[in-house]
């Protein structure tokens, strides 16, 4: 069994660190819901818009997109080619729509144009595909963990999950709790 050794525990350790303090140090500037989805019109859009591109990156992109294109053939790579187009796309086109009009969400855009009941119903399938495609992304990640630190699957679940949810806390908190 490879031995996973005190220098990769001390990066990934540090890394994790790191990143939580990050997350504590920019989250004590969140004082609204809006400052959370919009960083207060402080950020210029195209910069939201490539991190909400980012959140969508994951295990399985690194993982799915090379093991399908290693079972069924490089064809099926043309796929992952128009990821870049896509993103130019959303980046340049919808980011600024929605950030010039101070919307935080296609929901709340499909609430202004269509109704709140567009909005629940879209929001509702939203969640049970983010539910299950979530799913599959911890697994994967946990999956990886496992390989590289031998600590069981189970217990990799736990942690990501744990570390997942400080960090997403702290730039939440304040706006959900009305705190400052």
């Amino acid at each position: 069994m490879y031995e996973f050794g005190a220098l990769n525990w001390t990066i990934l350790g540090t890394y994790i660190v790191l990143t939580l303090v990050l997350g504590a140090v920019i989250g004590k500037r969140v004082t609204s819901a809006k400052d959370f989805a919009l960083g207060d019109k402080t950020i210029p859009w195209w910069a939201i818009g490539i991190s909400v591109v980012c959140t969508y990156v994951s295990a399985m992109s690194f993982l799915g997109g090379p093991a399908w294109s290693y079972k069924e053939g490089l064809s099926v790579i043309a796929i992952h080619l128009n990821y870049p187009l896509v993103i130019f796309f959303i980046v340049a086109v919808f980011m600024p729509f929605f950030y010039n009009n101070g919307l935080t969400s296609i929901y709340e855009y499909q609430e202004r144009r269509f109704g709140k009941a567009s909005r629940i119903t879209l929001s509702f399938i939203f969640l049970i595909k983010q539910a299950l495609s979530s799913a599959a992304v911890l697994y994967a990640t946990a999956m990886i963990l496992e390989f590289i630190t031998g600590i069981d699957v189970m217990y990799c679940i736990m942690i990501v999950t744990t570390i997942a949810l400080i960090y997403t806390v702290m730039g939440a908190w304040p706006p959900l709790f009305g705190q400052t």
